[in-house]
């Protein structure tokens, strides 16, 4: 073994590494004793259980506090979504991956809304609809429909700036 945990002693460890004499001459190439090869050591934390949730989801991270015993109130929730030129791509992408996992976690008490935005204004419904299993499966279809718009305003300003200006005195 070429790696070998000696000592743990949080919030320290010592790591020898210690190959032999035939394992350093593994290298074909080197002319001296020399090892070909990377070495990798991964480390964690441990962590204390009363921190919180943490969500990670692609390289992203969230972490909720709340009290354990605080109660579980109701609460009425309007997600309002831009939905412009500005979020193409990834942007759009990461947030309906989050909308899709936030409407998961609302319990069945809570009542929610959806509004999109650009130069024009789209809500899921007229009204606050009760977080009900149906509800939120048919809100997830919404969401996955959701995508960047070039508005109005971008078109206009393109033109724009495309066109010869004409300055009146």
């Amino acid at each position: 073994m070429l790696v070998t945990l000696i000592l743990y002693d949080p919030p320290k460890a010592h790591v020898y590494f210690s190959p032999t004499l035939d394992q350093q001459k593994t290298c074909s190439d080197c002319e001296e004793t020399l090892i070909d090869g990377d070495l990798f050591i991964r480390c964690d934390v441990t962590h204390p259980q009363d921190i919180g949730e943490i969500q990670i989801i692609n390289g992203y991270f969230v972490h909720f506090f709340a009290p354990d015993d605080l109660p579980q109130m109701p609460k009425n929730v309007v997600f309002v979504i831009d939905r412009s030129g500005s979020m193409e791509g990834e942007k759009m992408k990461q947030t309906r991956e989050a909308l899709m996992t936030i409407l998961s976690e609302l319990h069945e008490d809570d009542y929610f809304g959806l509004v999109t935005f650009d130069d024009i204004i789209e809500l899921w419904r007229p009204f606050l609809s009760k977080a009900t299993p149906e509800n939120v499966t048919e809100a997830k279809g919404f969401v996955k429909t959701i995508k960047a718009r070039d508005t109005v305003i971008t078109e206009y300003m393109k033109s724009l700036f495309c066109s010869k200006l004409l300055i009146l005195y």
